[in-house]
């Protein structure tokens, strides 16, 4: 489930699911922009300065990804830790890179009972790539993953992992415009050519019925299941949306669309947030939508690392800004 910069860390199994982190463990997360050290509390979650006693009312366990994890910052710098500084609360870290809501709820059935049945339980769902997981879920539970996949254009995207690698990995061209300029035309020859990699970003951002079906339908089955989830257990949950840089990022995104081959006529960098928020509505799921906010500090400040995509520490603070004053409604709620 993880991987990549955070490869040595160490984990926990139950059933053959992920259960938790190695309590009390420590691993380096590296990657050419960063290096950072991950501390594991006692629960299995990456450590948050909490000072609260444990009980069923104050403890506030939040699931996500790599985002929520805090690829790329310090224990302390994640948007978790900055959501518990000044609070009451005993908030617990529970974001593991690689995985979406359906691991999630897997976990959080192996634990709730554990962590004295809290009340308040936060999810946040990546935009970026979380719809593209749901997917990949689904269809290797259906046993028709490789099919679907090449359907929808993503054939085998190991040329461009060894391309990026060469240019990520190397000082000297990393730093070089017009080498990064060679890369991005040898990504888009390549696109041309054969059925390859897509940022999964842009296949929900466009206008593309038969994926947006698909993606709907994944997202639908596991929004389901969360509701069943908070009857069974008598939680009430909180949905915290992260928006992807390219959704931000006009620029970015046009010049990515252009090397895709993708129309520019065909994007609408809000449509993952409609398909979520109008799926949670339906269910009268709770949520916070970051995006405009995040939107307000984008042009003048660095929220996202560049090759790395994930929040920089400014873009961690400033997301537990715009969602601070919702989440502490829904806590006193």
């Amino acid at each position: 489930m993880h991987y990549g910069s955070d490869a040595d860390s160490t984990s926990e199994v139950r059933n053959g699911l992920f259960y938790r982190f190695t309590p009390y463990s420590q691993f380096p997360i590296t990657h050419p922009e960063y290096y950072n050290q991950a501390h594991i509390d006692g629960l299995g979650g990456r450590r948050v300065p909490s000072h609260a006693e444990i009980t069923q009312t104050t403890m506030v366990p939040v699931y996500g990804d790599s985002f929520t994890f805090g690829v790329g910052v310090e224990d302390h710098e994640t948007f978790v830790s900055h959501l518990a500084t000044g609070s009451n609360q005993s908030w617990l870290n529970l974001g593991v890179p690689g995985s979406a809501i359906h691991n999630h709820l897997d976990t959080l059935i192996l634990r709730h009972s554990e962590l004295r049945n809290p009340k308040k339980v936060i999810f946040a769902f990546f935009l970026g790539n979380d719809f593209a997981d749901l997917i990949n879920a689904d269809e290797k539970k259906s046993n028709n993953h490789v099919n679907k996949i090449q359907r929808y254009g993503e054939k085998n995207d190991s040329i461009l992992n060894k391309i990026n690698a060469v240019f990520y990995h190397t000082a000297i061209i990393k730093n070089s415009y017009f080498l990064q300029f060679v890369r991005a035309k040898l990504v888009s020859l390549i696109n041309k050519n054969t059925l390859t990699y897509v940022n999964p970003i842009f296949k929900i951002m466009q206008n593309n019925p038969e994926y947006t079906q698909v993606a709907q339908s994944a997202l639908i089955e596991q929004l389901d299941r969360l509701v069943k989830l908070k009857q069974q257990y008598h939680f009430k949950p909180l949905i915290l949306i992260i928006p992807d840089r390219y959704q931000l990022d006009e620029k970015a995104r046009n010049y990515q669309a252009k090397l895709y081959g993708i129309p520019l006529q065909s994007l609408y960098s809000r449509r993952p947030n409609a398909l979520l928020m109008n799926a949670l509505k339906q269910r009268s799921i709770a949520y916070i939508d970051a995006s405009s906010c995040l939107s307000q500090y984008y042009t003048s400040e660095k929220l996202y690392y560049i090759q790395d995509d994930h929040f920089t520490a400014q873009g961690q603070h400033r997301f537990a800004e715009c969602v601070q004053q919702q989440v502490g409604e829904f806590l006193l709620n």
